[in-house]
């Protein structure tokens, strides 16, 4: 099959584009012909597209598109609050809800990444009930959860705290600040992308971005990871710190959690989510093709 694979940033770049590079090998390997578009390419024609996060195309283009299935990674795939979009009430009457109809209503499946994911967009757009779909969570390949899993033997520094992205104000920033203010006895270490902060607790300390090498090394180092999203719809975050056998700080918006009836799963159980992920994406998008 002839797949036209739609996305803003390369594979491998981003937490959804590394979710998005394990699926599209998992394609190929299963003998799909697959052409990443990203902005300002040429969309070549295709058997189906897949429509990632494309923030950066223009909505005549996408909904022109057919036939198509959409792949939500985000709680809005347009806007600029992203997971905020279910929480406010004026969301509702946005310029932008008859796009939305339009360009999930008419696609052929909706994957979302988790039950808590998929019931969030219900309440908002209820007709989607109907919809065809598959949940389809975070996809890791075997070699990054054979590195994740290594960390196991590892000796960290006592009383730390790692914290990845979780200075962005959708990832939960307020809420880990005012965490690690209350807890003057452990040490943060926050890595990734920061927004709005302009100044860290005496117990925290901001590094940026990191390789994934350099995130095997701080996950290694740290006692626990912290991670309290206003929404998240699966977070690859959660499961190397599972994977990685790290104590998970948390809160009740992470996705992931919602596979397991919001209870702590066990590794093994979430190393078998992760690694059957691309696989359940290919055997649904081939079933809607049939």
């Amino acid at each position: 099959m002839r797949v036209a694979w739609i996305q803003d940033l390369p594979l491998g770049q981003g937490g959804a584009s590394k979710t998005d590079e394990v699926i599209v090998w998992e394609g190929i390997r299963r003998g799909h012909h697959i052409h990443v578009v990203l902005p300002r390419t040429e969309i070549s024609e295709a058997d189906l597209t897949i429509i990632s996060n494309a923030i950066a195309f223009p909505e005549d283009v996408l909904l022109k598109l057919k036939p198509r299935v959409v792949f939500l990674h985000d709680y809005w795939p347009l806007c600029k609050w992203r997971l905020l979009f279910p929480l406010k009430e004026s969301c509702k009457a946005c310029e932008q809800m008859e796009y939305a109809r339009k360009l999930i209503g008419e696609a052929e499946c909706v994957f979302w990444m988790s039950p808590m994911h998929r019931e969030t967009w219900l309440k908002v757009l209820p007709e989607l009930d109907e919809k065809r779909h598959a949940l389809i969570p975070s996809a890791f390949s075997r070699s990054q959860v054979e590195e994740l899993k290594q960390l196991r033997n590892s000796l960290p520094d006592e009383s730390t705290v790692l914290g990845v992205n979780s200075l962005l104000p959708y990832k939960g920033r307020d809420l880990v600040l005012k965490y690690a203010e209350k807890h003057p006895d452990l040490r943060f270490t926050f890595v990734g992308a920061s927004e709005g902060v302009s100044h860290l607790p005496s117990n925290c300390r901001f590094l940026g971005p990191q390789t994934w090498k350099s995130l095997l090394h701080m996950y290694a180092t740290h006692e626990a990871v912290i991670h309290m999203p206003m929404l998240d719809p699966c977070s690859r975050v959660a499961v190397e710190a599972i994977l990685s056998g790290k104590r998970l700080i948390a809160n009740k918006c992470v996705g992931l959690m919602s596979f397991f009836n919001y209870e702590p799963p066990s590794s093994e159980k979430v190393e078998e989510l992760v690694l059957n992920s691309a696989k359940k994406f290919w055997i649904k998008v081939e079933e809607v093709m049939e």
